[in-house]
């Protein structure tokens, strides 16, 4: 049986194609994006649903887990109904909720992806830096800091409800844009792991399990 033949492969080494390194690094950042950050942030989110960090903000241990194992119940009468557009709703807010805590307490990549300062330099935290300097932001040291989160260790998927941040309420302090899980903008693994993929996973799991 005749083999296919991909426009990739035609192309590879070629004027107008990839070279074999291109290749390769693009495979790589596929591999890493799309199946480890997704398999890593499952198992977070998952401990964090089963064993519960919590402090004063809510006293029930297993509250989390039986709301949205509910929410999710209730909802849903058949595996077939659970889809990416469904779990997008405004009633799997606290879906999403969850799966943001466990990007915060549990990021695919804890460390830091770099940044080469421009030719020109740059103002970073009031420091002019050089240009060609590299520079990072440690994702776990930010998402963990008490400068901007309250209870930081706390699995709280409340925190990402903007009213509970309003003025005089219990997150008002918290800075959840801080949380960039992949990089400082939002990049390609972004879009791999997705919270379409990692949502509907959860969904199906938590609603169709004893």
């Amino acid at each position: 049986m005749a083999r296919s033949t991909t426009h990739l492969q035609k192309h590879l080494n070629k004027p107008g194609g990839l070279s074999y390194h291109d290749l390769v690094e693009t495979t790589r950042t596929l591999i890493v994006g799309g199946a480890e950050t997704t398999a890593t942030l499952l198992t977070g989110l998952t401990f964090y649903l089963l064993n519960p960090h919590r402090s004063s903000f809510n006293h029930s241990p297993r509250e989390t887990l039986n709301t949205l194992t509910t929410l999710l119940r209730q909802t849903f009468n058949s595996a077939s109904e659970i889809t990416v557009a469904a779990i997008q709703t405004d009633e799997m807010a606290y879906l999403k909720a969850c799966v943001n805590e466990g990007l915060r307490l549990f990021p695919p990549l804890p460390g830091n992806l770099r940044r080469i300062v421009p030719k020109s330099g740059k103002v970073i935290a009031g420091k002019l830096v050089p240009g060609g300097t590299r520079v990072a932001v440690d994702v776990l040291s930010a998402n963990l800091s008490a400068e901007n989160f309250t209870l930081p260790d706390g699995f709280y998927p409340e925190r990402w409800y903007h009213e509970l941040r309003e003025p005089g309420q219990f997150f008002e302090r918290d800075q959840c844009q801080v949380v960039k899980p992949v990089s400082l903008i939002s990049c390609l693994s972004a879009a791999f792991f997705g919270f379409g993929q990692v949502m509907l996973i959860m969904a199906i799991v938590l609603s169709w399990s004893s």
